[in-house]
């Protein structure tokens, strides 16, 4: 998968579970998030 610096991107793992990441950055810094913090998605 190709990202351009800066850019946002999510998927889910094999696991199932949900990344949420910032290429080149701190995805948890610029969106203020903590470690099992709860998150909500809105798909429009």
């Amino acid at each position: 998968m190709s990202v351009e610096s800066g850019s946002a991107l999510a998927l889910f793992n094999a696991a199932g579970h949900l990344e949420i990441a910032i290429n080149e950055e701190n995805a948890y810094k610029l969106m203020n998030l903590r470690l099992n913090d709860n998150i909500r998605i809105e798909f429009k």
